[in-house]
């Protein structure tokens, strides 16, 4: 590298600037590496969160069959139900009236 100046002082100075400005570019390339890798490890900390969410939703989502499930069984058993009841106070109301 090659200095214009032949004051030693000055070559010295401008040594030192030009080291500055490396040390700093360099600083600079290390912290957006930096920021690269802790962008990336908060984008795989999101993806493990929605991961684990979605297992717990699938989860949720399977028991609330099963209580879907069990909420129509219990439907037809009271519907059942109450048909039998129906034909037995209709039978039994035809009783009444033929007794009398």
């Amino acid at each position: 590298m090659v200095f214009l100046t032949r004051n030693p002082q000055e070559q010295d100075r401008r040594r030192i600037s030009l080291v500055a400005a490396a040390v700093g570019l360099l600083s600079c390339l290390l912290e957006g590496k930096s920021m690269e890798s802790a962008f990336e490890e908060a984008q795989e900390q999101q993806e493990k969160k929605i991961r684990e969410r979605t297992k717990e939703l699938l989860k949720t989502n399977e028991s609330l069959e099963v209580r879907i499930l069990e909420h129509q069984r219990t439907e037809e058993a009271l519907r059942g139900s109450q048909k039998n009841f129906s034909t037995l106070l209709n039978s039994i109301d035809g009783i009444i009236w033929n007794w009398i």
